[in-house]
């Protein structure tokens, strides 16, 4: 497991209900490994936003933020900027793969996980989103 720099993110990691924590933390970890995978998006800021775990490509300023949190009493979201055309634009590239909160949320399921190569294509979209869309 990566090493957690902010405290308050490593809390509320644990704060999660076990049911779901597992699934948030390969999240975690996917949005890192995105992001060392294409050197314009550059090191990472986590910290919590509205109260969840959130992730910014605040050193080159390439994307949108992506945030960790819950969706109901057992499912966790994937949450995008909700002004941005993210969530719209996957719906049409995935349209029956994910499962959508409006124009903000990737709703997951912990027992039917989405492939992970669509869940590190739309982490990229987001951690990309200004290279594409200034």
């Amino acid at each position: 497991m990566r090493k957690f720099n902010d405290p308050n993110v490593e809390r509320k990691f644990y704060e999660f209900p076990e049911s779901q924590r597992g699934l948030l933390f390969d999240l975690r970890d996917t949005i890192y490994r995105v992001s060392e995978a294409d050197e314009r998006i550059g090191k990472l800021s986590e910290e919590l936003r509205w109260g969840n775990p959130s992730y910014i490509s605040a050193q080159t300023n390439s994307g949108s933020t992506v945030r960790l949190g819950l969706m109901g009493k057992t499912k966790v979201a994937l949450l995008f900027h909700c002004k941005t055309s993210l969530v719209e634009d996957f719906k049409q590239k995935y349209s029956s793969e994910l499962e959508y909160s409006r124009n903000r949320a990737i709703v997951i399921d912990p027992l039917l996980v989405p492939p992970a190569e669509i869940l590190e294509n739309c982490i990229h979209a987001s951690l990309t989103y200004k290279l594409k869309n200034p």
